[in-house]
């Protein structure tokens, strides 16, 4: 019986990467949740739904968002609560587990999930690109401007 042929480590090809980062995620939802100084300064630092990736992750911060514009206090039962499913729990727990709530650590988490989600935006953007320059009729002036005009939007 013949044997499948193996590849060294060194010839398997790379694959693209997903700039990402869900220990990032999960350990700022944590403190989120956990600290409400460290939540305002973390919303000053520009934080948005768009900087997290995973969409149970995007539900989560969009439950810490509704409660802070109702001025509710924002707790594991608070944002369990908001979010409405009964397996919540078990997600915002996980969240919550073993998060280091300290300033210095969330600010700096901040900064990676953004700067994830611009590398993110510019992936894409260049998917995009890559298909318009691909279609017939592609007009270089107006892509350079549809770039410029996106790249302008990004922060």
């Amino acid at each position: 019986m013949a044997s499948a042929p193996t590849l060294a480590v060194s010839e398997i090809p790379d694959l693209p990467v997903t700039p990402v980062n869900l220990a990032a995620e999960k350990e700022t939802l944590g403190i989120l949740i956990e600290s409400s100084e460290i939540r305002a300064a973390a919303l000053a630092e520009g934080l948005n739904i768009h900087d997290f990736f995973l969409a149970d992750h995007r539900r989560v911060f969009a439950a810490i968002l509704a409660l802070k514009s109702e001025e509710a206090p924002i707790d594991f039962i608070t944002v369990c609560d908001k979010l409405g499913k009964p397996d919540d729990a078990a997600l915002v727990a996980s969240l919550i587990s073993g998060a280091v709530v300290v300033r210095s650590h969330a600010l700096a988490y901040v900064r990676i999930l953004k700067k994830k989600r611009r590398l993110r935006f510019l992936g894409e953007l260049a998917d995009w690109l890559t298909a318009a320059v691909n279609q017939v009729n592609s007009d270089p002036d107006q892509l350079t401007q549809t770039i410029l005009a996106k790249l302008g939007t990004a922060k």
